[in-house]
């Protein structure tokens, strides 16, 4: 098992035969789960200890994807092993499903000691009364149990993980997965302008993104930007601008300082610092 193996189980779309799989991986594990009772489960009534079982699992299918398509690919560049990869990813999933968990914890408790009194400002009320010195032990309490969701998640998802790379992936499924270069900055690009970068500028706090579509600002630095386009054929030419190559008209040198002609009009400051970036495209005579 390989990170590319991992996205291309978890983060790539399913076609209906993987789809199918994975839920009925789900139901016989919320099943099972349900059947063998672990972590004090068995005190539920029967209909409930399947149905809370049965949930768990298949919201952890639910998040799966969201997750996987944006901590796999971070991890890969990274050059994680596929052990932390897959065990860092099963950490995050666990996340939701330990809200969902002590939910239902405190609903169930709560609604046995008040069975006729339900509600949001009943159960605040309730947990206003827990004494605080309480709360340290409550709080390690709900570590262990985080810890427990955990160990459900990696044994799930380890296992079904398994059984459908074994039956469900083509043998040529590792060559079929490539990281987009820049993946990590175009995902967050709206569909409406498009993937194809034309040149980054900074404003202010912000990144403004300019495809062949359009234009869009990003709440981020130029520098992390920059780091999540590695490997997309372009570089940073000024502190303030980042452009694409097959942007480039030309370079051109106005006065004492060089400037990009991009294909879309616009025409980019070069500082020195970065000069060495746009190599290919100066002049034989101005290279280093």
């Amino acid at each position: 098992m390989t990170g590319e193996r991992l996205f291309r189980l978890w983060g790539a779309p399913d076609n209906r035969k993987s789809f199918a799989l994975k839920v009925a991986g789900m139901l016989v594990a919320g099943f099972t789960l349900g059947t063998i009772t672990p972590y004090d489960s068995a005190g539920l009534p029967v209909p409930l200890r399947y149905a809370y079982w049965v949930f768990s699992v298949l919201l952890g299918l639910a998040v799966a994807r969201p997750i996987a398509e944006w901590v796999i690919p971070r991890l890969i560049e990274k050059g994680r092993s596929a052990l932390s990869i897959f065990m860092l990813f099963c950490a995050a999933i666990s996340v939701p499903i330990f809200v969902y968990v002590i939910a239902a914890d405190v609903a169930v408790y709560f609604g046995a000691q008040h069975p006729n009194s339900l509600s949001w400002g009943s159960l605040l009320h309730f947990l206003g009364d827990v004494p605080v010195q309480y709360f340290g032990s409550i709080l390690f309490g709900y570590a262990f149990w985080y810890f427990q969701v955990f160990i459900i998640v990696v044994l799930v998802f380890g296992g079904l993980g398994l059984a459908l790379e074994r039956y469900a992936m083509p043998d040529d499924a590792p060559a079929a997965f490539q990281p987009e270069a820049g993946h990590l900055f175009l995902r967050r690009l709206p569909d409406a302008i498009g993937k194809k970068l034309v040149c980054l500028s900074m404003e202010d706090h912000y990144v403004r993104a300019h495809t062949e579509k359009g234009d869009t600002l990003l709440f981020m630095r130029m520098s992390d930007a920059v780091d999540e386009l590695k490997g997309y054929p372009g570089a940073q030419v000024h502190r303030s601008w980042w452009v694409a190559f097959d942007a480039i008209d030309r370079v051109v040198r106005d006065s004492r300082r060089h400037v990009v002609k991009l294909t879309n009009g616009e025409a980019v400051p070069v500082s020195k610092t970065y000069l060495d970036n746009l190599a290919p495209f100066l002049p034989e005579q101005e290279r280093a």
